[in-house]
């Protein structure tokens, strides 16, 4: 309580809140109830710290309370920036690849592929960040590769039921045609079956009234 009294007295003075951040490492099992003040603390200290372009004082607090759980796995991202600026990039390439990690884990592949990049830039030596990278870009490209042959096979399967659809609306437009000439044509065939038969009955009944008109005078 003095620390902390001491602190807010002070504005956040640097010296006084890694102090505050060390007592609550030392002593973590007994001050559970006071870690969301230790996490403000180490707030101030990090603020402080780059003011007074010593983030490295930040950047050893910080990486203890990440790996106690005290700091969420998001402040690697804060502990990268801090050893970045305090010059030590292959630290900050270390927490970069932590937080590729944890993202991977939790099924987010797009940050942590630019997570992975950002490494390599920091530290082009890393094997283990190049390896994992490979190994992303490489499902990525086999996922749009799959997705194109979907996307072209559902495109042959559209084209070949349109065709299939244009077939049966022709044939069957073909078969009505069809059907449409053979009644006319049946239509015509008994038309004329019609005027023949009459013609016959005519010249029938004309022979049989000229004989019966040729009968008397002989």
């Amino acid at each position: 309580d003095a620390l902390y009294r001491a602190l807010g007295l002070r504005d956040g003075e640097m010296a006084t809140a890694a102090r505050l951040c060390d007592f609550y490492a030392r002593n973590r099992p007994w001050l559970q109830d006071r870690q969301a003040q230790a996490v403000e603390t180490l707030r101030k200290l990090i603020h402080s710290s780059v003011t007074a372009r010593q983030p490295q004082e930040a950047a050893e607090r910080l990486q203890d309370y990440i790996a106690n759980g005290d700091a969420p796995s998001e402040d690697l991202l804060v502990l990268a920036d801090l050893h970045a600026s305090a010059g030590d990039r292959n630290e900050a390439a270390t927490a970069l690849f932590r937080r590729a990690e944890d993202l991977l884990a939790g099924g987010r592949e797009v940050p942590a592929r630019d997570l992975l990049r950002r490494t390599l830039q920091l530290d082009p030596s890393r094997a283990d960040a190049r390896g994992r990278l490979y190994l992303l870009e490489g499902e990525q490209r086999r996922r749009r590769q799959k997705k194109r042959m979907v996307v072209l096979l559902a495109g042959l399967i559209i084209v070949v039921v349109g065709a299939a659809a244009a077939w049966w609306t022709y044939n069957r437009e073909a078969g009505r045609a069809i059907e449409m000439q053979r009644d006319l044509a049946e239509q015509a065939v008994a038309t004329s079956e019609a005027a023949s038969t009459n013609a016959l009955r005519t010249f029938v009944a004309t022979l049989e009234s000229s004989r019966e008109a040729d009968e008397p005078n002989a």
